[in-house]
């Protein structure tokens, strides 16, 4: 029996209602993603000057002090003569305004055309779940879920293996390769725990900065932005 007029529209309303009512859903569901949040917040990173073809590496925007900064390792921008910062579909020039070449940090400011969304820090802990975005020239953002196994007070040489310091890291479980460094390593809840730093050649771990000490170090850049400068990014390694 086919229906009439009647129940016909009213079907179609109430299709309609729902198919309207999902779309909310979705989009309160991407808006408060915590997932959605991290990869926006993760970014490229490429830095030229030391040889012929170009260095990268990821960052990812840190909200501080009610600022937005995009963090990555020192050595990957060390030496560089121009550092460029690439978003979904941008790419955009920095200022270094602080490179730590004990802890292996660097701290970008952007120009005021790239704002994202920065994440929050958070302390690490041990057996906690966590996930590695790992941006590439060429697949984009990666995503490896991992485990913190143990957090680390790390006796290591700088990255110019000129002086010994100390480090508060920590240890994941997963395959890190080479370029992977300036990784966040983010919680459940889009916080960065950490930045990836190096990797295991005998096991599956890789080896993260924890956030504190990033915390430590972007205290040291003025809040005021007139009082910054660019910061010196060393030699090349």
């Amino acid at each position: 029996m086919q229906p009439g007029p009647a129940a016909t529209g009213s079907r179609c309303w109430l299709v309609g209602f729902l198919g309207v009512l999902a779309a909310l859903v979705v989009s309160g569901c991407a808006a408060d993603d915590p997932r959605s949040t991290t990869i926006g917040a993760t970014v490229g990173i490429e830095a030229n000057g030391c040889s012929m073809v170009s260095e990268y590496g990821t960052g990812v925007a840190v909200n501080y002090r009610g600022e937005t900064f995009v963090v990555t390792s020192a050595h990957t921008v060390a030496g560089a003569r121009t550092i460029t910062v690439h978003d979904a579909d941008q790419t955009h020039p920095v200022t270094v305004v602080a490179f730590d070449p004990d802890r292996d940090i660097a701290v970008l400011e952007t120009t005021g055309v790239f704002e994202p969304s920065g994440l929050a820090l958070a302390d690490p802990q041990t057996g906690s779940r966590a996930t590695v975005l790992v941006w590439d020239p060429h697949q984009g953002i990666t995503h490896l879920p991992t485990r913190i196994s143990r957090l680390l007070r790390v006796t290591i040489e700088d990255i110019y293996v000129e002086d010994r310091v100390t480090r508060r890291a920590f240890e994941f479980d997963g395959v890190i390769k080479p370029g992977d460094s300036g990784a966040p390593v983010v919680d459940p809840e889009g916080r960065i725990l950490g930045i990836v730093y190096a990797r295991s050649r005998s096991r599956s771990v890789g080896f993260a900065i924890s956030a504190p000490e990033l915390g430590d170090l972007l205290d040291t850049v003025p809040s005021d932005p007139a009082l910054r400068e660019p910061a010196s990014v060393g030699r090349c390694l």
